[in-house]
């Protein structure tokens, strides 16, 4: 839509137009969250080493919140996970989702409802093409 293609030029895929955010970098963000996948088993290499599993990445970034799974697409190995409050921590350099780590009780509230609506989203929209 930004520049005014019609709509019958248009694929139908699923998205969220950000064209307003270009015009009016001022205005309502377009969504509340954005989804970031990457699969890390050679990390951009054509050679060994690899990354060993869990070597596969999706996350969710809220304004403040942020959770990040690495999971291992044979099952065999255990899901890592990342958490930060971007408020409080915007360099990342605590990971609330730590094995051991004592979260808050909002940390608590908030780590469960990331693990939710990622969980959510990974059923709804992210699907192979």
């Amino acid at each position: 839509s930004l520049f005014g293609a019609p709509r019958s030029a248009r694929v139908d895929w699923e998205g969220v137009d950000y064209s307003r955010k270009v015009v009016k970098p001022n205005s309502k963000p377009p969504q509340n969250y954005v989804v970031f996948t990457y699969d890390d088993f050679q990390s951009g290499q054509a050679n060994p080493p690899y990354p060993k599993p869990p070597n596969h990445i999706v996350s969710i970034r809220e304004k403040r919140w942020k959770l990040a799974k690495y999971y291992d697409t044979s099952g065999k190995k255990r899901n890592e996970w990342e958490m930060y409050d971007l408020k409080r921590d915007p360099l990342e350099r605590k990971n609330l989702a730590d094995r051991g780590y004592k979260r808050t009780p909002l940390q608590q509230k908030e780590y469960r409802r990331l693990k939710r609506k990622l969980a959510r989203v990974q059923k709804t929209r992210l699907a192979p093409l």
